[in-house]
């Protein structure tokens, strides 16, 4: 898979430029991933693939991160409440009930993701944009991406670890009365959203609990030469020749915190000792 993922970014690159050559390769890989998924509902095993986008970590390494961390936290826990604001097609849910299946950890997830998000402001330049969010929207829509998270969890056989609040995340706060030990948020990205989420999970993260924030592609320590404060209501921005990241994540992180975390996988990683907020990378790589 490392190897295919490694040529399909080469092959993107080459191409990004010539709108109907990349729509024609998304639309491919969609379509072949399409038949994948059937194969897997017939059999009965779960499915994350091209299919409805629902692999967010093509080339980025992020579940083999989050395996990382989620290792550490067995070494240290009997229990791990989990809280993931956007699930979508259900991929960090998997990957953790694997992990901590294995690792006989008891663990309960809880899922919040409202699946009826109407629109989502691209960058226009962002080559066969225009057909991702065409494809991107209609299966949040129709309902396939929450009926592609509800067939992963019967087919993993973890129903019963997760519980599932099809709300936006500002409702589920309201009425939550639960506290996490992991916070994984990878919901809206427009910057009031984010800030928000970040101003509630910190309250209910858990005493050395961590927060991941998820698109966190480029830390406010880097010069930008440009105004966030500008970009922030925009999902994705180009920067350094088609560099691609959300702006509203990078500010509400910097806003949220006394540090400035660096980003590993498109990941922010906050670890909570002792009231404080520390930057999990930096504390890992010093250890």
């Amino acid at each position: 898979m490392n190897n295919l993922n490694k040529i399909l970014r080469h092959i993107f690159k080459k191409i990004r430029y010539n709108t109907f050559l990349l729509n024609s390769l998304i639309y491919f890989l969609y379509y072949i991933g399409f038949v994948n998924y059937l194969l897997c509902k017939l059999f009965k095993v779960p499915y994350i693939g091209f299919y409805l986008f629902s692999n967010q970590d093509n080339f980025r390494g992020r579940v083999q991160v989050l395996k990382k961390i989620l290792n550490l936290k067995c070494k240290t826990s009997t229990k791990l409440n989990i809280l993931e604001i956007g699930t979508y097609c259900g991929q960090n849910i998997l990957e953790i009930s694997k992990i901590l299946k294995k690792n006989n950890l008891y663990y309960s997830i809880t899922s919040v993701d409202p699946y009826n998000l109407k629109k989502v402001k691209f960058s226009k330049k962002r080559g066969g944009g225009d057909l991702r969010e065409k494809l991107f929207l209609s299966g949040l829509q129709q309902g396939k991406c929450e009926n592609l998270f509800n067939m992963n969890c019967k087919y993993l056989k973890i129903e019963e670890y997760v519980q599932q609040f099809k709300l936006f995340s500002y409702q589920f706060y309201k009425r939550n009365k639960k506290k996490f030990d992991l916070i994984i948020i990878d919901g809206s990205h427009l910057y009031k959203d984010v800030k928000s989420d970040i101003d509630n999970c910190k309250k209910l993260l858990n005493e050395n609990g961590i927060l991941i924030i998820d698109d966190y592609e480029i830390n406010s320590a880097i010069k930008l030469n440009l105004d966030l404060n500008k970009f922030k209501n925009v999902d994705t921005i180009s920067v350094f020749k088609d560099y691609y990241f959300h702006p509203g994540v990078t500010l509400a992180v910097k806003n949220s915190f006394k540090i400035k975390p660096i980003s590993l996988a498109g990941m922010a990683c906050i670890y909570k000792k002792n009231r404080f907020f520390l930057d999990f990378f930096k504390t890992y790589k010093k250890n």
